[in-house]
C-alpha cells in the first residue's frame, strides 16, 4: 500500500469513527470504543488485527 491510499484509508476509518460516536451521543455514557468495536469500524480484512497505530488513532478520536 502506498502513503497516499494510507492517508485516505486513514481518513475513511476517522470519517466513520466520527459518524459512529455521532449517532452515539446522547444516548448513553460515553466508555470508550473496544478492540471488536474498532474492527468492526475499520473492517474485518487485516488479518494483522488492530495494530498499535490504529489503536492510537482511535483513542485520539476517543479524547475529542
Amino acid at each position: 500500500m502506498n502513503k497516499e491510499q494510507a492517508i485516505k484509508d486513514v481518513c475513511l476509518i476517522a470519517r466513520n469513527a466520527i459518524e459512529r460516536i455521532g449517532k452515539l451521543e446522547g444516548k448513553r455514557e460515553w466508555v470508550g470504543l473496544t478492540d471488536e468495536e474498532i474492527k468492526d469500524i475499520v473492517g474485518r480484512n487485516d488479518p494483522g488485527g488492530i495494530g498499535r497505530y490504529t489503536r492510537d488513532l482511535f483513542k485520539k478520536i476517543e479524547d475529542k
